[in-house]
């Protein structure tokens, strides 16, 4: 009997490892790959990679580049995370600041060694360097077991369908990781909903929070709703469209707190609420704070921003100290990124009523480029400059010369819906940004050029105004 029991654990053992080792996957080729300049963190490198709202999850972060041509290929394979068939997992990736890049995942929910069968092509993205976020749903005939999950980012654009097995990929990164598929055992009775967490617990006015659970039931026919507070203590109120694992929720301005139900919806089931997550606080909206995103060269060559104004602005900088200008000093990087914002006096600007202004393009290092300039404002006080309306100006697909130096000229009209008071605004001349309207934006690094930032004072006009 011993015997039979060692001989039927011995066979058990030998199918997972089978199970685990049968596949064997294609790897794309690189010719460059991420590392470009003989840098492993300035090239063109998945630098952060990571999952949350799974049963387990995984993070790779600040992984830099592996290396040049097959270097460029890696599979972490003592990174694993895992979900429920029918539940949801979040993936999370960025690229390295340097070279903006898009992205595309996939899947192999079937088990058999390749990424090609319907629905594992998970994800894709346009080419940047921001932040990448999407929520999938393990289907619910996948495969129970680990399986494998493919990354890949490209170079200003975004990997192709097929192009988890290309050949001589010039710039870009891959990497391989598990994804161990839990079958869905039903729930019966009421379920343990844990402690809900939400983070981050200080975030920006307008910025998304994560709401999990940990040391929750993972069973299948479970059912959520988030609710949220002012107080630890209630009332609470049912947050619309919280009703996954995990959610994205933007909370209102000063202090809240989460919590969320879980029910087993299965006949004769019952529910559990969660332990009261810690408080999240909004910070105070100020035109000067950080909350608002990066937007910088990365280079310090060509195509620079040495005059703007508008109005009683009219700051102009020289490339001996170009974060010195003549109505102020600013804070940054020289010839990549400067914030007057804390020096520059604001320009009166009318609610309303057009506004002209002039922007000099310009260069320290005598090769002509060729860029694009786009000007944003904060109208509705959020920290954001992607609103609809906040984009006021684009100099057009007609690239400018910065040898000798052009002033572009213009002008915008505020809208009535417009917030009065200071708020910030945002310059951006950028390499190439005159290849497309949407080129340039105002979150984001590129490779030649400069952002600068400033406060304008936006008022309701009187009956004698200009």
């Amino acid at each position: 009997m011993r015997k039979l029991l060692f001989s039927s654990l011995l066979l058990m053992v030998m199918f997972f490892n089978q199970r685990l080792n049968a596949q064997t996957y294609c790897t794309p080729t690189y010719t460059t790959g991420c590392f470009f300049g003989g840098s492993s963190t300035s090239g063109d490198q998945i630098n952060n990679f990571y999952t949350t709202g799974g049963a387990t999850n995984i993070s790779n972060l600040n992984s830099g580049c592996a290396g040049a041509g097959a270097l460029s290929y890696t599979y972490y394979s003592a990174l694993t995370c895992s979900q429920i068939q029918g539940l949801t997992i979040t993936l999370n990736m960025q690229a390295g600041a340097a070279y903006q890049q898009g992205f595309r995942v996939w899947i192999d929910w079937n088990d058999d060694g390749d990424f090609a069968d319907l629905g594992e092509d998970v994800y894709n993205s346009a080419a940047s360097s921001n932040l990448n976020t999407t929520t999938i749903t393990v289907p619910v005939t996948a495969t129970v077991g680990v399986t494998r999950m493919r990354v890949m980012c490209l170079f200003a654009g975004t990997p192709l369908t097929g192009d988890y097995c290309a050949t001589n990929v010039t710039f870009g990164e891959c990497e391989d990781y598990n994804f161990n598929i839990i079958g869905a055992t039903p729930c019966t009775g009421s379920p343990t909903a844990g402690t809900a967490t939400a983070l981050p617990n200080n975030p920006c006015p307008g910025t998304q929070i994560a709401l999990s659970l940990t040391g929750q039931s993972n069973l299948a026919g479970l059912t959520y709703q988030w609710l949220s507070s002012t107080s630890p203590t209630g009332p609470w109120a049912p947050i619309a469209g919280g009703t996954t694992l995990s959610y994205s929720y933007t909370p209102p301005a000063g202090s809240s707190f989460y919590r969320c139900v879980v029910t087993c919806s299965s006949p004769g089931g019952g529910s559990d609420t969660s332990i009261v997550s810690s408080g999240v606080t909004v910070q105070t909206w100020s035109p000067t704070s950080n909350c608002y995103c990066v937007s910088s060269a990365t280079s310090a060559f060509y195509e620079e921003i040495t005059n703007v104004t508008m109005g009683t602005l009219n700051n102009t900088t020289d490339c001996v100290n170009p974060l010195t200008g003549t109505q102020g000093v600013g804070t940054g990087v020289a010839k990549q990124f400067a914030n007057f914002t804390a020096t520059v006096p604001a320009p009166i600007v009318y609610i309303g009523l057009s506004q002209s202004f002039s922007v000099t393009v310009g260069n320290c290092d005598g090769f002509n480029f060729g860029s694009g300039t786009k000007i944003y404002i904060d109208y509705n006080h959020n920290s954001s400059f992607s609103d609809p309306g906040e984009e006021v100006y684009f100099s057009g697909l007609t690239s400018t010369i910065s040898v000798p130096a052009t002033t572009l000229t213009g002008s915008f009209t505020p809208p009535v819906t417009a917030l009065p008071g200071i708020t910030r605004m945002r310059v951006v001349t950028q390499y190439l940004g005159a290849s497309s309207a949407t080129t340039i934006t105002p979150c984001n690094s590129y490779t030649y050029g400069e952002t600068e930032d400033y406060l304008v004072n936006l008022i309701p006009p009187q009956p004698f105004d200009p």
